[in-house]
């Protein structure tokens, strides 16, 4: 469990799976300091460093989405400071 940023980093957009329809998602920050068991068993939550978690993003995804996801992790290592990107963690 964790607190939620009220400002919203910002947006990204993918192609859902199913329909592939673009969606559009507004991204916020999270503070916690423990996470909880998945309840969903489709969900595999990973925990990445900043740059192996830009590369992560950036698989298959064409380039203006792969862009979309570096600018937002960007915008948001920014906010919570240079320690997390060095360590990879923190507020994520």
């Amino acid at each position: 469990m964790g607190k939620v940023d009220d400002d919203p980093v910002g947006t990204f957009r993918y192609l859902k799976n199913e329909n592939n329809q673009e969606q559009t998602v507004t991204a916020f920050l999270l503070e916690f300091e423990h996470a909880e068991p998945v309840i969903q068993s489709f969900r595999n939550p990973t925990w990445f460093p900043v740059d192996k978690a830009l590369e992560a993003l950036a698989e298959d995804r064409g380039d203006r989405y792969a862009e979309e996801f570096r600018s937002l992790i960007e915008k948001a290592v920014g906010r919570v400071g240079v320690g997390a990107r060095a360590a990879g963690g923190g507020r994520t």
